[in-house]
């Protein structure tokens, strides 16, 4: 994976070429969240964070850290400006689908307020956001607070094999209807596998919420 930023007086951008060539996503470091810490510490083996790939591309890319420490900084620490959010804006005036979250995850609710507000205002851009920290998510939600309908919420199983509570499910579709969840396998003979696409951006299973089954990935 080849990692490029692009950066304005706000927020860093990432590009990507490999699988996600096309899609560019914004994101915080992982290093910096107290949730993401806990799960690369589990002492469960199945815990997908203790195989994550952001290890090596951040070693890979030194200036790619640096980057997302600052998005950290800002993201989570305050509400940004509608001036700020619309010049945020301006990378993806032509840009049909965005991610959250490739190399991290949410930290609190002000980074999710901030990613939801920068989806309201690219009405023609598709947003998937990738999570496991289902607790803010869900402090979201009871605060009153919408996702916009051009935003897909992944609930991303913290464990290999491990498919989410239908309950758990039904709950955030209760409150927004572009829900899917997302789930990593070991079985390379699992018949479910439905992630196998060499371009993330030529399927576009975990953008669309009219998907109607869990996206299952093979662990490379």
């Amino acid at each position: 994976m080849k990692v490029m930023i692009n950066q304005n007086e706000f927020i860093n951008v990432s590009g990507h070429t490999g699988k996600m060539e096309g899609i560019p996503s914004v994101s915080t470091n992982k290093f910096l969240n107290e949730n993401c810490k806990r799960m690369m510490n589990s002492e469960n083996p199945d815990c997908i964070c203790k195989y994550c790939y952001v290890d090596r591309v951040t070693a890979r890319y030194k200036d790619l850290e640096p980057c997302l420490t600052h998005n950290t900084e800002i993201l989570t620490s305050r509400i940004l400006t509608r001036d700020e959010i619309k010049a945020f804006s301006k990378f993806f005036l032509n840009t049909t689908i965005v991610r959250f979250e490739s190399f991290g995850d949410l930290n609190n609710e002000i980074q999710l307020i901030n990613y939801m507000n920068l989806a309201r205002q690219c009405k023609h851009t598709k947003f998937a956001l990738f999570t496991k920290h289902f607790k803010i998510v869900h402090e979201f939600f009871r605060n009153g607070n919408k996702m916009p309908d051009n935003v897909t919420l992944v609930l991303s199983s913290p464990f290999m094999d491990y498919q989410l509570n239908d309950a758990l499910v039904a709950t955030f579709k209760k409150y927004h209807n572009r829900v899917i969840t997302f789930t990593v396998t070991k079985d390379k003979h699992n018949k479910g596998i439905n992630c196998g696409k060499r371009k993330c951006v030529e399927c576009r299973n975990c953008y669309d919420a009219r998907f109607p089954h869990n996206v299952i990935e093979l662990v490379k």
